[in-house]
C-alpha cells in the first residue's frame, strides 16, 4: 500500500510539473536535468521496493537483507536528486519572480512617462486654453461692469425688458422722469 502511494505521490507530481508547464522550456535546462535524474533514481528506487515487497516475506533472510540494502542503496540517489530537482524549481521560480517584478517596474515606468507625456502634450496645454478663456471672461465682466455703471447713472431713461417684453430692469433717471419706483415698473 505503501508503494503504492508513493507511485502515486510521483505521479501527482509528475502531472503538477507538466501542468505548470515547467519541463521543457528554453529557460529550464537545469531544472529538466534534475527532473530526468530524480525520475531515473526514482525508478531505480521503485524496482527495488517492488522487489523487496515481491520476494520479502517468502525468502532466506540473508536474500532479505540483500532486498533491503537494495532499497537502501537507491533511496539516498533518490532523495539527493528529489533535493536538486526542488532546488532548481526553486532557482527558476525565484528567477521568475525576479523576471516579472523588473517587467512590472518596467510597466510602472512606461506608465509614468505616458502620464507625463500626457500632462505635457494634452494637460498643459488645455491648462492654458483655461486660462485664456479665464482671462477673455474676465475682460468680458469688466465690460459689463462698465456698461451697468454706465446704464445706471446715465441721465437719460433706461429699461431692460426680457424676450416676453416684461420691464426687469430700470435706472434711476426713470423714477426720476415717470415718478415711480423700480418696483411699481418691474414685472
Amino acid at each position: 500500500a505503501m508503494l503504492e502511494r508513493a507511485e502515486l505521490d510521483a505521479r501527482r507530481l509528475e502531472e503538477m510539473v507538466r501542468d505548470k508547464r515547467l519541463l521543457l522550456q528554453p529557460d529550464t535546462p537545469q531544472l529538466n536535468a534534475a527532473w530526468a535524474a530524480w525520475i531515473a533514481a526514482h525508478d531505480n528506487l521503485l524496482t527495488a521496493a517492488r522487489a523487496l515487497v515481491r520476494h520479502g516475506e517468502g525468502v532466506d533472510p540473508w536474500l532479505r537483507q540483500g532486498f533491503i540494502a537494495s532499497v537502501q542503496a537507491q533511496a539516498d540517489p533518490a532523495l539527493d536528486a528529489a533535493q536538486r530537482f526542488l532546488d532548481s524549481l526553486s532557482t527558476l521560480l525565484r528567477e521568475r519572480e525576479l523576471a516579472a517584478v523588473s517587467q512590472a517596474r518596467l510597466h510602472s515606468v512606461l506608465t509614468l512617462v505616458v502620464l507625463l507625456v500626457l500632462a505635457v502634450f494634452v494637460a498643459e496645454p488645455a491648462a492654458r486654453r483655461v486660462q485664456r478663456q479665464y482671462a477673455l471672461l474676465a475682460e468680458r465682466m469688466q465690460d459689463l461692469q462698465r456698461l451697468a455703471l454706465v446704464a445706471e447713472r446715465t441721465t437719460n431713461v433706461v429699461v431692460l425688458t426680457d424676450e416676453s417684453r416684461r420691464i426687469f430692469w430700470v435706472n434711476d433717471a426713470f423714477r426720476r422722469v415717470t415718478g415711480r419706483e423700480a418696483g411699481q415698473a418691474i414685472g
